[in-house]
């Protein structure tokens, strides 16, 4: 397995989706039903969600959102993919979320 970098804070990673979509302000409780009201395009979500698969080599699918619970929320799916990058790194247990 390579060395594989740890998922940085999720206010980089908020901080990068709001350059995706041209916005500001975004935080790790906001619920994914209320993106558009942030500014953020269902399409900005996906196309952050494939960068940070591919910068991490993360497996990132719809699976990602399965077994949320409602509200599901911006930090939740932060946490996801920050398990699946602590579970795909050498000497990191998995984190649940």
């Amino acid at each position: 397995m390579s060395d594989r970098p740890a998922l940085p804070p999720i206010e980089v990673v908020l901080s990068e989706l709001a350059d995706i979509a041209g916005t500001q302000g975004l935080t790790g409780d906001i619920r994914l039903d209320a993106l558009a009201d942030h500014g953020v395009e269902s399409l900005d979500l996906l196309e952050w969600l494939y960068e940070v698969a591919d910068v991490y080599d993360l497996p990132i699918d719809e699976t990602i959102f399965a077994g949320l619970e409602e509200p599901a929320t911006l930090g939740a799916v932060y946490e996801r993919c920050a398990a699946a990058a602590a579970s795909r790194r050498p000497g990191t247990a998995e984190i649940r979320a």
